[in-house]
């Protein structure tokens, strides 16, 4: 999405299409759920906290140092304990 580069810019354009796809799945999402988030600087900014208020968006941020109480560890864990590409098959732009 971002070649590694996170900013507030390309958080803001994560969460508008995050919001967009999730209101087509189901419009009463937001009442069902919490959108964690560590303490990083782009995810605390001025203009993202005015956007998750237009958006409407349910936000909980975790104390700070509480990696293991992130899920998307679990994920990353998962990653790096496993092959992802067994085949070795190159990767393709859509």
């Amino acid at each position: 999405m971002n070649l590694g580069k996170t900013n507030s810019q390309t958080f803001s354009f994560f969460l508008v299409k995050l919001c967009l796809h999730l209101d087509y799945e189901d419009a009463g999402w937001r009442s069902r759920t919490v959108i964690m988030m560590d303490n990083a600087n782009y995810h605390r900014g001025v203009p993202v906290r005015e956007l998750m208020r237009t958006l409407n968006l349910p936000v909980l941020y975790m104390g700070p140092y509480h990696f293991r109480m992130a899920p998307i560890e679990m994920v990353f864990n998962f990653i790096k304990g496993h092959d992802l590409n067994p085949f070795k098959s190159p990767l393709t732009s859509r």
